[in-house]
């Protein structure tokens, strides 16, 4: 449920036409929910049965073991890549959990390599679990080990799954910083 509201509120008040917008949704995969450049008359913002069927799209239960978080984030990239010169947000929404991510170990360096960019004013990860894992740390601690460095890069903002209603003004604030 809150994965559904962060789309909603992300895609009706933070995007504005000329945006490009990039949906994928992970489960053990990568799947492009949608990938366009958003252009409206007037600057209206995005429809609400858009929001509805993308937010619906992106939240749809997993099937079968797995996390794709690092491939998501790799692609995430290549999507930035895209877009060069335009000051690029990128969104994860997710627990955090690594443990079946075929790739946790290179997590680092993905997150790293989308802040290399010049390009790259905010990295938001949203909704980790403060649950216990596998070695007594919280998913969220055991997620920020793996980020290593990236994870005190001022670009980085992170949020456990319930303090999202408030760090969403931070969010949308850096958000409005990065188009100016």
């Amino acid at each position: 449920k809150q994965a559904g509201l962060l789309a909603q509120s992300v895609l009706l008040n933070q995007v504005r036409s000329g945006d490009t917008v990039t949906l994928l949704r992970v489960c053990n995969g990568v799947q492009t929910v949608a990938d366009f450049r958003f252009e409206s008359k007037n600057g209206a913002r995005m429809g609400k049965s858009d929001i509805l069927r993308y937010t619906a799209a992106l939240t749809q239960p997993c099937t079968g073991k797995g996390s794709a978080i690092t491939a998501a984030l790799a692609q995430a990239k290549t999507a930035t890549a895209r877009t060069a010169g335009v000051r690029d947000v990128v969104v994860l929404f997710t627990d955090g959990a690594l443990l079946d991510d075929p790739k946790r170990a290179s997590l680092g360096g993905t997150v790293q390599g989308l802040l290399n960019s010049p390009d790259t004013r905010l990295v938001f990860f949203a909704g980790l679990s403060p649950e216990k894992g596998t070695n007594g740390d919280s998913i969220r601690d055991t997620f920020v080990k793996a980020l290593g460095k990236s994870a005190n890069d001022p670009r980085v903002l992170m949020a456990g799954a319930y303090d999202l209603s408030n760090v969403y003004p931070t969010f949308a604030q850096a958000v409005q910083k990065a188009r100016r």
